[in-house]
């Protein structure tokens, strides 16, 4: 699997499959702390002239560190996210056989749109929703709004007759309600918080978590993330069969599923019944990126792209701030390449965060193994 900008992936699609990591970062063309990161899979048994392309967007992308995360803000950070994707199947665009199905994280804004319930409720306002409803309201939120200017930006364009249609999809994705995620909150969402503000919250709340983010600086609340078991849409080819369908060679469908990492659910009976049904469950947010994995091999993807934020993966970047036995401090390594052994040796060794690097690299190491 290869690191990469998306100004790039084009001319990386063309070679030969690679067996090792590489990093590439141009910075004249990427967005600015901003690196792409691609992973490749063996060929399915389409034809070779089509190519099915997963991007996983972040949602710390969609809305800064440092933003208040207004509507403006958002839709001015998804529209530069959406100009880069549409390059991957706008250029050269008379040999261009490539298929676009998105996904994108919502940890900010469902942790924002969570807080916004919690304060109405508080002050007898409006009842409070439960987590996994804040998840399908920022997931169909999010959904319109990389749906919307999707579309704008394709119409916009130039395609030789070609005409794309944009279509976003609420997903829901099993979880195990026995994931000992629950037991250990590791997903953090929401705004960013000082070190002070965070020890006064915890002070107040006993049951709550938080978490330092040292990537973009501050704390944040943790919730649980149980590992997706699979796409209850998938069961049924409802996502495989959207982004095949079209009424003719001329038209060809943009598929936006699985945002926030899909809205968790179990299994459960219910009144005698041999036929088990779908719950929401509350109080978890799943990784946008390991759903992706799930997402990406449900389409027969070829590549799984996850967007992010931040500038690079390092090594010893979790505990570079920290001193190992002798007092000595770690400094952070930014890779280069390595193999799918050394990804995992790295991950054991806890150089990775657990809600952060951590679940984009299981997912890299999950996408090409499979």
């Amino acid at each position: 699997f290869t690191l990469t900008s998306v100004s790039r992936i084009s001319n990386m699609m063309m070679a030969t499959w690679l067996k090792r990591v590489s990093v590439h970062v141009d910075l004249k063309r990427a967005r600015p702390r901003a690196i792409y990161r691609c992973f490749q899979r063996t060929w399915s048994a389409r034809a070779v002239d089509e190519q099915r392309i997963v991007i996983a967007l972040g949602g710390n992308a969609i809305q800064r560190s440092t933003e208040k995360g207004t509507a403006e803000e958002m839709m001015h950070n998804i529209r530069i996210a959406c100009e880069q994707m549409c390059t991957l199947i706008t250029e050269n665009n008379s040999n261009n056989h490539k298929k676009l199905i998105i996904t994108h994280g919502n940890g900010p804004q469902i942790g924002s749109l969570y807080l916004q319930n919690q304060t109405c409720h508080a002050h007898g306002l409006t009842p409070a929703l439960p987590l996994y409803l804040c998840g399908a309201a920022t997931q169909g939120m999010l959904g319109y709004m990389l749906q919307q200017t999707l579309y704008n930006i394709l119409s916009s364009h130039d395609h030789s007759n070609l005409q794309y249609n944009v279509i976003s999809h609420i997903t829901q994705v099993l979880v195990d309600e026995c994931d000992e995620a629950w037991s250990d909150p590791s997903k953090p969402i929401g705004k960013y918080y000082s070190k002070e503000e965070s020890e006064k919250m915890c002070n107040e709340d006993a049951n709550l978590v938080m978490l330092e983010d040292k990537a973009r600086g501050g704390y944040r609340i943790a919730v649980a993330s149980p590992k997706p078991i699979d796409i209850v849409e998938h069961e049924k080819f409802v996502i495989k069969s959207l982004l095949e369908h079209k009424r003719d060679d001329n038209h060809n469908n943009v598929i936006i599923a699985c945002g926030g990492g899909g809205i968790p659910v179990i299994q459960e009976q219910r009144n005698d019944s041999a036929v088990m049904q779908l719950k929401g469950c509350d109080c978890a947010v799943i990784d946008k990126d390991l759903t992706a994995v799930k997402l990406a091999i449900c389409v027969d993807a070829e590549y799984l792209i996850i967007a992010t934020d931040v500038e690079c993966v390092y090594l010893d970047f979790v505990n570079n701030n920290d001193g190992d036995h002798d007092g000595a401090k770690r400094v952070k390594r930014a890779i280069s390449s390595m193999t799918v052994n050394e990804a995992r040796k790295h991950f054991e060794d806890g150089h990775f965060g657990k809600g952060s690097m951590g679940p984009k690299i299981l997912a890299a190491i999950q996408f090409v193994s499979e």
